[in-house]
């Protein structure tokens, strides 16, 4: 009963899936960078 609303609804949830998916790959450059600053300046994990 599920299926055939759910193939009427994928093409919105996939551009929404999408874009968040995207957000995530362009931004992860700098979050590791910021992570790596803020692990440089914890000496308890050294």
């Amino acid at each position: 009963m599920v299926y055939p609303r759910y193939s009427q609804l994928f093409p919105a949830l996939k551009s929404v899936r999408d874009e968040l998916e995207n957000s995530y790959f362009s931004n992860q450059k700098a979050v590791e960078e910021k992570a790596l600053a803020l692990y440089a300046t914890d000496k308890l994990l050294r």
